[in-house]
């Protein structure tokens, strides 16, 4: 992009910086609300089929984490 907009082609330099800024806002944009979902996912697992919390039964070992890619499956099932 840079280096366009060097050798004379500003307008497609502009364009190209202009398109990877928004397409990489959106997948920032993705990513979040993908770490957004897991986090709530976690939290309403807590919760037992009475509304009791299971924070007792929970394992205390592990603690969960949001951005493990490991735990991501089957999210495609769970968002709209």
């Amino acid at each position: 992009m840079v280096s366009a907009v060097g050798m004379g082609a500003t307008v497609a330099g502009i364009f190209h910086l202009g398109t990877h800024a928004f397409f990489k806002a959106l997948l920032f944009l993705g990513a979040g609300s993908v770490i957004h979902a897991m986090e709530h996912g976690h939290h309403k697992s807590q919760i037992s089929k009475h509304g009791e919390e299971t924070s007792g039964q929970v394992d205390t070992e592990k603690e969960f984490d949001p951005n493990d890619m490991r735990l991501m499956g089957g999210l495609s099932n769970r968002m709209p």
